[in-house]
């Protein structure tokens, strides 16, 4: 008998959020700034980089954000063609950037964070940290999007 309440519970919570993601406004994949998340891959002289980037609500209907993180350095030593005593295979950095830009006023902000984990004149790791502001050109932007 408890068996039967159990799944029933587990059916009618299952039904109500089918009911509830129904409801949800589709969203329309036409738009090239519709695209929620992404991946990228890269090689350069120091090895393998991953991205992965995702769009997030802010909160504000005008205002849109991104947040992307990276992963640089993946076998440096088998893969790139970086012949100093630095390169590893292990990985160099992770780096971490968010933006936002208010539609209206099409202004952008961005930050940006590496941290490095190899050795430079200073320090083992280091970290570097920097914010930007900025205007975006509405024709310039247009012009990119057609």
């Amino acid at each position: 008998m408890p068996f039967l309440r159990i799944s029933f519970l587990f059916s009618l919570a299952f039904q109500l959020s089918n009911l509830s993601a129904n409801e949800k406004e589709v969203q329309d994949m036409s738009d090239p700034l519709a695209v929620y998340t992404q991946i990228g891959a890269g090689s350069t002289n120091k090895g393998i980089n991953l991205k992965v980037g995702q769009a997030y609500d802010t909160g504000i209907t005008t205002t849109a954000g991104m947040n992307v993180i990276e992963v640089k350095g993946i076998y440096g030593d088998a893969l790139g063609w970086e012949s100093d005593n630095k390169t590893t295979d292990s990985i160099d950095s992770f780096r971490f950037r968010n933006f936002s830009v208010d539609l209206t006023s099409m202004s952008a902000k961005q930050l940006d964070a590496s941290y490095n984990l190899n050795a430079n004149l200073v320090a083992d790791e280091s970290m570097d940290i920097s914010y930007s502001y900025g205007l975006v050109d509405q024709m310039q932007l247009s012009n990119k999007l057609t």
